[in-house]
């Protein structure tokens, strides 16, 4: 499991906005460009 500090520091490398986990909890999410990084 990530920790809420972790994401609230971890950025899309593409846009630099944050990033969320997804559902399944196995990638995150940027919900501005809609990218998936799997972790």
């Amino acid at each position: 499991m990530i920790s809420q500090d972790l994401l609230d520091i971890l950025a899309c490398p593409k846009c630099k906005e944050a990033v969320v986990l997804n559902d399944t909890k196995d990638g995150l999410i940027c919900e501005k460009c809609s990218l998936l990084y799997e972790i």
